[in-house]
């Protein structure tokens, strides 16, 4: 997507050269990746999805364009910012709260929105609705009013993949600046509890959904023992993750 729509919007590309530049790259990234038979995000399927994105909603015709930044295209917004009352345990510093995403859009009516582009299974009136309290996209929109812009919420479209069809669907949820106070306080509280759990030495647990989810927490044969400490070394590898890097 990005390729595509820099290609479109710096680059000068027709709309035809544009969705063909993004192909390449879809295709240079998925590289030899064998896909598992039992799933439809093959390289194959992949791209009838991309090109079926752009029938959708045509780079030529689309009502939502990048917002333009001193005739910049904002595609691809990335932020860090310190997350106010927090304080890192050892270096002292603010916590930073870090992203990234799709495009800073705007529609012709003038609304500026985060986007965000998903693909999925299945879509349905579900898919639509879940979007209003995710705490994702309150996220982008605080982190995109800090920087000055004043966004009215978030577009997610979504397109689904299956190994014959695709679907598509546009979700628009709105963030006033109630609901981003209301959850920025919350992530406050949660980072300082983090915070809290560090300094003691103790991590709370959830045994519920969470050890299941999106295919699994991998961490979950640690609280299947009862002194998981001696089981991290040699099952486990510390890997720094650097946000900023």
């Amino acid at each position: 997507m990005e390729v595509t729509r820099k290609s479109y919007y710096t680059e000068g590309f027709n709309a035809k050269v544009s969705v063909g530049k993004g192909m390449v790259a879809l295709i240079e990234f998925y590289g030899d990746y064998m896909c598992p038979t039992d799933s439809a995000k093959s390289c194959e399927n992949l791209l009838q999805a991309f090109d079926y994105y752009f029938v959708v909603w045509g780079i030529e015709t689309d009502s939502l364009k990048p917002f333009m930044n001193k005739n910049v295209p904002a595609i691809e917004f990335s932020f860090a910012l310190p997350i106010p009352d927090t304080k890192h345990p050892v270096s002292g510093d603010p916590i930073l709260y870090t992203g990234r995403f799709d495009m800073l859009g705007q529609l012709k009516s003038g609304g500026i929105y985060v986007v965000d582009e998903k693909t999925t299974k299945a879509l349905g009136p579900t898919w639509t609705q879940q979007w209003d309290l995710k705490a994702q996209f309150s996220g982008y929109c605080w982190a995109a009013r800090q920087y000055g812009y004043e966004v009215e919420g978030a577009i997610i479209r979504g397109i689904s993949i299956l190994k014959r069809s695709n679907g598509h669907a546009q979700a628009i949820t709105y963030r006033p600046p109630w609901k981003i106070d209301l959850w920025l306080e919350q992530l406050i509280r949660d980072v300082n509890s983090m915070i809290r759990m560090w300094e003691e030495g103790h991590w709370e647990q959830n045994f519920d959904a969470a050890c299941s989810l999106y295919g699994g927490c991998s961490f979950k044969p640690l609280c299947e023992m009862p002194n998981p400490e001696q089981w991290i070394t040699g099952n486990y590898t510390e890997r720094v993750w650097d946000p900023l890097a």
